[in-house]
């Protein structure tokens, strides 16, 4: 006669071993031990400490295994997607046996410029399937901004064309200028620097509310019939370049 009894609540990809006996009205006979092994099943959890390092265009991932994988973790699916321009991909990444941590450096060319807002996910898998994600969020470092747009006017003298400010007196200059078109990082201020021909320091304007469409500034006390004026700004981590008016 054959009998069969089923085990429930075991764990999946785990070794068990049982012990059968047989018990009649004298007692229990010996024993018979048995071994056997669970079927391995999606992990339980995502990859654990799941981390990005940025760059101006790169982003280095890194992330540990799930703590219950219920089986040989095979690969990883990682998903990143630049929030400014609303792109995504997803990179399938082998894990070798035994394998418990991972770096991965995420470098697709154009995908990345600086100062962009990133989200990522990561997820592991065994033969059975996929667990869930892990999720991490970033920015890209800040770069060199491009120059502010400066609202100048030209004029020709003897077939020489020349820029200028504009002037509302012999004494006053109207700088007029507009927040760059790729800032690459957040501006903290704008400085004005109004220097004679040779280098001595005139006038220095700080201007510090940057959240503003336009900006208009009147520098007075311009004496000389001649200056150099020189506008840059500062972002967080880098000085922008620096353009240069003349009077």
């Amino acid at each position: 006669m054959n009998t069969m009894f089923t085990i429930t609540d075991v764990m999946p990809f785990t070794s068990y071993t049982c012990n059968l006996s047989f018990i009649n009205v004298v007692g229990e006979g010996p024993s018979t031990q048995c071994t056997f092994e669970t079927a391995q099943h999606t992990p339980d959890d995502g990859p654990h400490n799941f981390t990005s390092s940025p760059t101006m265009t790169t982003v280095t991932f890194t992330w540990s295994r799930p703590s219950i994988p219920n089986g040989i973790i095979t690969e990883y699916k990682l998903r990143v997607a630049n929030i400014e321009t609303n792109n995504n991909t997803v990179h399938s990444i082998p894990a070798s046996p035994g394998q418990t941590g991972i770096m991965y450096t995420f470098d697709v060319k154009g995908f990345f410029t600086a100062y962009n807002n990133y989200t990522a996910t990561v997820t592991a898998s065994t033969v059975i399937g996929f667990g869930p994600l892990s999720n991490t969020r970033g920015r890209t470092l800040p770069d060199m901004s491009s120059p502010p747009l400066l609202n100048t006017r030209s004029f020709t003298i003897s077939n020489t064309e020349f820029t200028t400010l504009e002037s509302i007196d012999n004494h006053t200059i109207n700088v007029t200028w507009f927040p760059p078109t790729t800032p690459n990082g957040h501006i903290m201020n704008y400085i004005i620097d109004v220097n004679e021909y040779s280098g001595t320091n005139l006038i220095r304007r700080t201007v510090t509310d940057v959240n503003m469409d336009k900006f208009t500034e009147l520098i007075y006390k311009t004496l000389l019939s001649k200056y150099y004026c020189m506008h840059h700004y500062f972002l967080d981590k880098s000085v922008a370049m620096k353009h240069s008016y003349y009077r």
